[in-house]
């Protein structure tokens, strides 16, 4: 279930579609509320392409905890 929301997240080409891919991920799991508690996309790292491996880890970490 986590690798498959990660595989999704990662197969994204265009950067710019990665938060909105990254978003949807989350909220397929109906997790948007806590992923705005814990700030999960309100880093400045979301505009820079160079962030993107961070940010999967960051999604990663996460999806482990909040779906147990």
């Amino acid at each position: 279930m986590v690798q498959d929301a990660i595989d999704e997240i990662t197969n994204v080409q265009n950067f710019s579609d990665f938060y909105q891919h990254s978003f949807y991920q989350i909220a397929k799991f109906g997790l948007q509320l806590d992923a705005r508690k814990e700030k999960l996309f309100s880093s400045d790292n979301w505009l820079d392409p160079q962030c993107k491996d961070e940010l999967i880890e960051n999604i990663r970490k996460f999806l482990v905890k909040h779906l147990k």
